[in-house]
């Protein structure tokens, strides 16, 4: 939906005319649907192929070394807890997705319409992506149901009137009816458990990975620890290096980065900064994307980059090379010196590391 939504203006602007554009919202629904039940199947596929049995059903623990799957115990020598998380609820805010009127990010993926004022509730990265996308996509239909918010911003009290309101103010791990008190395992205060490096709980033989473990709850971030905690458990050195876990966040254009900001660098000392404008990239202003920079943030004395941010339309495929580099310790340097095809959108990358010694050519 995303990227349906960030596409329906820019056919215009490169100076294809289609006459009156439609909304097909049933077509949507149904392209979004069958890519995620191709995903999810996949899974199903790859469970099958690598002959690991899937146990569905509800869990809970029963002891150190046994879960009860649909009332059936089984034990195991090792245990690893990867549940995932849940939206958070909002105190005295009832979500119907059903209605659609105030909806949590699921129901906000099944909107029957574009909404004509939709009001998010929290600042995070879900509501930002979600807003945005209902944003590109314009009201078609005027009819409305109308509800009326009253959020308490600086203390004072303002009537915001909309058709449908989205509650996003966070998830929470799903650790609740896990029974973890018979695993000997007590949760922090939001629910996380605790582990140490290797991905050990405080009982011998269980684990844990994701978003019920302290940390950004990121898909990626989950599928590497859950890599690392397999070769753990097999013996071997299953290492994830949190520093260089990237953020995303879905936006139109995206907003992409990885390592310390330069603020929270230059508490830690003297750093060096280099910024490149998409403005000034030819392939953004080629397929007028045009918004957005690339910052690289180096330290002082050895030139190692500890951070890279950016906002650009492909930020999101962007800062992969800039993980990658931090992951073996590049300077601002080694990736100035690497070559970049032209004309992409990574040599704004190039430029910007160029620019922390300023050295950049196209500004």
């Amino acid at each position: 939906m995303i990227s349906t939504s960030s596409s329906s203006g820019m056919m215009a602007k490169l100076g294809i005319k289609l006459g009156s554009v439609e909304l097909d919202m049933d077509a949507l629904h149904a392209q979004r649907k069958d890519a995620v039940k191709q995903l999810t199947g996949g899974i199903a596929f790859l469970f099958k192929k690598n002959k690991v049995e899937w146990l569905k059903g509800h869990a809970k623990f029963t002891g150190t070394d046994t879960v009860e799957v649909a009332g059936t115990s089984y034990r195991a020598k090792n245990i690893v807890i990867a549940t995932g998380s849940s939206v958070t609820p909002l105190p005295g805010v009832a979500v119907d997705n059903d209605k659609q009127i105030i909806v949590d990010s699921t129901g906000a993926l099944e909107l029957a319409k574009v909404p004509e004022h939709l009001v998010v509730i929290g600042g995070g990265v879900i509501g930002l992506e979600l807003g945005s996308v209902w944003k590109r996509l314009v009201a078609v239909d005027g009819s409305t149901a109308t509800i009326t918010v009253e959020p308490a911003a600086g203390g004072a009290a303002e009537t915001i009137t909309a058709d449908c309101v989205l509650v996003s103010i966070g998830r929470r791990p799903n650790t609740d009816g896990l029974n973890l008190e018979a695993a000997g395992i007590t949760p922090n205060k939001r629910g996380q458990i605790e582990i140490d490096h290797s991905f050990k709980t405080g009982v011998p033989g269980i684990w844990a990975i994701g978003d019920v473990v302290p940390g950004p709850m990121l898909a990626h971030k989950a599928e590497d620890e859950g890599i690392a905690v397999a070769e753990n458990i097999a013996g071997l050195t299953g290492i994830v290096n949190h520093d260089v876990i990237p953020l995303v966040v879905y936006t139109w254009p995206e907003i992409a980065g990885v390592g310390l900001t330069e603020e929270q660098a230059k508490e830690r000392g003297e750093v060096k900064v280099g910024k490149f404008p998409m403005l000034a990239n030819s392939r953004a202003k080629t397929n007028h994307e045009p918004d957005g920079f690339v910052k690289v943030i180096a330290d002082a004395k050895t030139d190692r980059v500890l951070g890279v941010w950016m906002i650009a339309s492909v930020a999101g495929s962007m800062i992969a090379q800039a993980a990658q580099a931090m992951e073996f310790g590049a300077t601002s340097e080694d990736i100035a010196y690497t070559c970049h095809a032209h004309p992409t959108h990574a040599e704004a990358f190039k430029e910007a590391a160029m620019g922390v010694t300023g050295k950049a050519i196209h500004i």
